[in-house]
């Protein structure tokens, strides 16, 4: 039967919810509408356009999938430009092995004029279709971590089907406990070692309300960023304080006269019941150490307090992940994917996005970072 691509049309939407139940689970779907909503209705961008979204729709009309993309701004160089990030990439089981996958994203991909990208997070296969539509792999999202319970961390491990076949999960459970009181120890003491300290020359508190104070920011110091969604107060507002689906805690840093100086969000997941701090961005002057030194400080200290197991830190720009490095001092290589761009731009904007020193991309940008 005949399966058609189209932009999809809002009263669609009952047919992609049903959609999304079938392929990711039911129990998830009411997280996603909320997550939709949010993400591609009042996205700030969307009063410059609207998102952009597609479906596969059978000759019956029973939608078979669909793929959305969000609208953004981003500085590359000197300049500002409109483009968008895709997600939600998802194909029913009875339309899977028919090349919908890759009809869907070619046609968000047509859509673009200068830059389509993955949406920053995406599935094995899921890449496998961009490359294939000549999406090339840019490496600007590495993953640090800084772990602070290896008993969760572990737990955490065997219960995600990684455990050695010749022992039984309750086995290693027991043994990674004895294990762990005493290596946790050293872990304490290794920590204490590598924290960061707070500066005097700063106030570092927890923000409120989101002012025209973070505009005067990205004025500022956004030029120390070659390429960077633009992070204005409409997206900080947006982004941190108005998801649905997580709490975020965004710290900022305010010199002796009260200037805003950077700020830094994290919020905490629960991934298979070990909880995990994500630090989601980092804004400030690459240079300023003791700006960047004084908001992990602050920030490392609530997630303490908060139980946290594991600390992680995704991309940034590469100054600011180098000072980031000396805290979050292991990398994740296994679970870690490229970004991959479509730039049909000129000369002048490819040398710039296909280039990964730089790129500012965090886990505030992309479809990844909406998920729980």
């Amino acid at each position: 039967m005949k399966v058609d691509i189209r932009q999809l049309d809002l009263k669609d939407m009952d047919g992609v919810f049903s959609l999304y139940g079938d392929v990711f689970g039911k129990d998830k779907l009411e997280m996603w509408k909320k997550r939709w909503e949010w993400e591609f209705l009042k996205n700030p961008r969307t009063g410059l356009a609207p998102s952009k979204m597609w479906i596969a729709e059978r000759q019956d009309r029973k939608i078979l999938g669909y793929i959305g993309s969000f609208p953004m701004l981003l500085k590359v160089g000197t300049t500002e430009i409109f483009t968008s990030s895709s997600g939600d990439l998802m194909v029913f089981k009875d339309g899977r092995r028919q090349g919908l996958g890759q009809r869907l994203s070619k046609a968000y991909r047509d859509s673009e004029e200068i830059l389509a990208t993955d949406g920053f997070g995406y599935q094995p296969a899921t890449g496998r279709i961009y490359q294939r539509l000549g999406y090339k792999p840019v490496y600007c999202e590495p993953i640090y971590v800084r772990p602070f319970d290896l008993k969760s961390i572990f737990q955490f491990l065997i219960d995600s089907e990684r455990a050695p076949s010749i022992l039984s999960k309750g086995l290693l459970s027991q043994l990674s406990q004895v294990v762990c009181i005493i290596f946790n120890k050293f872990l304490y003491v290794g920590n204490r070692a590598r924290w960061p300290n707070i500066s005097k020359n700063f106030v570092i508190e927890e923000v409120k309300q989101v002012g025209p104070e973070f505009d005067v920011l990205w004025k500022n110091i956004s030029h120390d960023f070659p390429v960077i969604f633009v992070r204005d107060s409409k997206f900080v507002k947006w982004r941190f304080m108005d998801d649905p689906v997580f709490q975020h805690t965004l710290l900022s840093a305010r010199d002796l006269d009260g200037n805003l100086c950077g700020y830094l969000d994290f919020c905490v997941s629960i991934r298979r019941r070990m909880p995990i701090g994500r630090i989601m961005d980092i804004f400030c002057r690459p240079s300023s150490s003791d700006i960047i030194d004084s908001l992990l400080g602050k920030a490392l200290d609530i997630m303490k307090k908060k139980n946290v197991a594991l600390v992680s830190c995704l991309g940034m720009h590469p100054d600011i992940r180098e000072r980031i490095k000396k805290f979050l001092y292991l990398r994740v290589r296994s679970v870690e994917i490229p970004a991959l761009l479509y730039c049909s731009g000129d000369e002048s904007i490819r040398k710039f996005v296909y280039n990964e020193s730089m790129w500012h991309v965090t886990s505030a940008d992309g479809d990844e970072g909406f998920a729980p």
